[in-house]
């Protein structure tokens, strides 16, 4: 019982982290995208 709470928590954690890194790559790729246009025109 213990240790699938453990797992599930764990689980969880990893979603989040997974979910908090593609965050912050997509607004680094939106960034860059903007100063890419920006050189352009």
């Amino acid at each position: 019982m213990a240790t699938e709470i453990f797992i599930a928590s764990g689980k969880g954690y990893y979603i989040a982290m997974l979910d908090a890194i593609l965050f912050l790559v997509i607004k680094d790729i939106q960034g860059y995208y903007r100063a890419l246009m920006k050189k352009h025109k």
